[in-house]
């Protein structure tokens, strides 16, 4: 019998399921599919509308719960990765190009900077090019 949401029973609690570890083939599991085709089940929900909306419901309400509680956010994370990027930066030697690099990397990837996703039709709108140089120390 399908509820509100126009889900099964077994669908919502996929739903539910999922959002403790975002991990589809465990959250069929948990929500009694077969282990044998929970892979392939797991799959077959995430491409389901319905269930996706009560995924996504559920995301909005825990990331606003991780908010409330926290005090992390979007522009928290976007802001403690540029500190990251400036320490590694400001290393007189340059050990630390790799974290500056990973730290660039995660705020070109944050959904509010987009840096990464290159839309044809905008050509170069939305993928910048960034060059950086890494310069090596010279022997004292």
């Amino acid at each position: 019998m399908a509820t509100k949401t126009n889900l099964t029973p077994r669908q919502e609690r996929f739903a539910e399921e999922f959002l403790v570890d975002f991990n589809a083939t465990q959250a069929a599991i948990r929500s009694g599919y077969s282990s044998k085709g929970a892979k392939v089940q797991g799959h077959r929900l995430l491409t389901n509308d319905n269930v996706m909306k009560v995924i996504q419901a559920g995301r909005e309400k825990l990331s606003k719960k991780v908010e409330k509680e926290s005090g992390i956010n979007a522009n928290w994370v976007l802001t403690e990765q540029r500190k990251v990027y400036d320490r590694c930066m400001t290393d007189a030697d340059f050990k630390q190009a790799a974290g500056a690099n990973k730290a660039l990397e995660t705020i070109g990837k944050h959904k509010a900077v987009d840096a990464f996703n290159k839309d044809e039709d905008e050509g170069r709108d939305k993928a910048q090019e960034l060059t950086i140089v890494v310069v090596s120390p010279q022997p004292r």
